[in-house]
Parts: structure tokens; C-alpha cells; sequence
């Protein structure tokens, strides 16, 4: 992500990195729409029975996988995946005390599968943790 932004450093002259040495100006709206671990709602690929939007967590930008404005999405089942079709979770679904009995039993799921007491606050993953083919984003 620093690559991709400006610095007050006077080599860059208020260029990014990235620009300085290609000369072209990167594109960063892929990074812009969601933050690390946001709630997001994915449509699996193969949703037939199950529910066409499904809950799961966004790791990064897939920048080798698919399209563009491909994501890492961490499903319930700890499984990292590749998805287009993302969105974020609406602020209505998020006060939903369904939607929120759902989130509680991903994140359940997530911790049992890798191990951890979900009573302990702090960093669920390191990047060195996930099974992904590409680079995550800080």
C-alpha cells in the first residue's frame, strides 16, 4: 500500500513510489472500498440451495486472481477465496440481531477451526497464517 501512495519524502517530489519508478499514476480504488477483516457479503459462485449473499470477512486485493476489484474473502468455514461480487454489509443488517447472532457464529466457527479463545481480543491472523497464493495488503 505504500507503494501505491504519496509521501512527504523529497526523492518522491509528492509522487508515489510506484510512479517515480514506472511513471504512471496507480490506480487505488481497489483498496479504497474496504478495510482489514470488514464485514462483507460475497455471492458464492455455486449458491444453489444455499443463500445466494453469503457472510464473510475481507482479507485484501487479489491482485493475481480473476478481474479487477477481486478480494480475499474469509468464509465460515476458514477457507480464503477469491470473489468479485463483493459488498459491504449494510449499517441495517449490522443492528440486526440475526445478522449479528450470524457474525457471532462465524467468528465461533473461525476460532475453532484455527484454535483460538475468542475471549482473547488481539489479531485473529497473521498474513503468514492464511492460505493464499498472492500477497495481502498491509
Amino acid at each position: 500500500m505504500r507503494s501505491l501512495t504519496a509521501h512527504d519524502t523529497l526523492l518522491l517530489n509528492s509522487r508515489t513510489p510506484e510512479e517515480r519508478v514506472t511513471g504512471r499514476t496507480p490506480d487505488i480504488s481497489e483498496y479504497a472500498h474496504y478495510a482489514w477483516f470488514d464485514w462483507v457479503l460475497y455471492r458464492n459462485e455455486t449458491s444453489f440451495p444455499e443463500p445466494d449473499l453469503l457472510l464473510g470477512k475481507w482479507l485484501g486485493v487479489a491482485t493475481k486472481e480473476g478481474q479487477v476489484m477481486t478480494y480475499w474473502i474469509l468464509t465460515d468455514k476458514g477457507k480464503v477465496i477469491a470473489r468479485s461480487s463483493v459488498a459491504h454489509l449494510p449499517d441495517l443488517d449490522r443492528r440486526d440481531p440475526e445478522r449479528t447472532a450470524e457474525q457471532d457464529q462465524f467468528m465461533t466457527k473461525i476460532c475453532q477451526i484455527k484454535n483460538y479463545d475468542p475471549n482473547i481480543k488481539g489479531p485473529i491472523f497473521q498474513q503468514s497464517e492464511l492460505d493464499i497464493n498472492d500477497d495481502i495488503p498491509d
